[in-house]
């Protein structure tokens, strides 16, 4: 008797809301899906927001955009062409030391991206990272960073 109580059960219908809240709980995972992947600003608009703060030569702005490393050495490097007035000659203006040029792609991958720029004829590439959820631009990563000026 048991036995025919489960078959029997197993092949009666399932009532509607059991099956809405079935797909309520999927719409919600969804949903909540769509919400943290659209908190997170893409590389590109990160890009050109530190594009236009260094238009603007607003350093708060600009710095906001790159890894906490790299926000290291742009303050350091501020706070040095500050204290010396632009008087060493290897110092470098702390907007000049990442590449700004047209966005032209972006390439993200699992825990970093590649923005791909115009810079006069040729393309060059900004590497981002994730940090806190968010997508920084990593100096260290850039070529021209490690480049003495001439």
């Amino acid at each position: 008797m048991v036995c025919d109580y489960y078959s029997q059960r197993d092949n009666m219908p399932r009532p509607a809301s059991l099956l809405l809240h079935n797909v309520a709980i999927k719409l919600l995972f969804v949903g909540i899906m769509f919400v943290i992947s659209a908190c997170r600003e893409a590389p590109q608009n990160v890009y050109e927001r530190a594009v236009l703060a260094q238009e603007e030569k607003n350093f708060d702005q600009y710095v906001v955009c790159f890894d906490r490393p790299s926000q290291k050495i742009l303050r350091e490097v501020d706070r040095l062409e500050k204290d010396t007035r632009g008087r060493i000659r290897h110092l470098r203006n702390p907007y000049d030391l990442a590449i700004w040029g047209e966005f032209e792609s972006e390439q993200v991958y699992e825990d970093y991206a590649v923005v791909t720029a115009r810079v006069s004829k040729t393309s060059q590439q900004v590497i981002f990272h994730l940090e806190d959820g968010q997508w920084k631009i990593s100096l260290c990563n850039v070529e021209r960073f490690w480049r003495l000026p001439r």
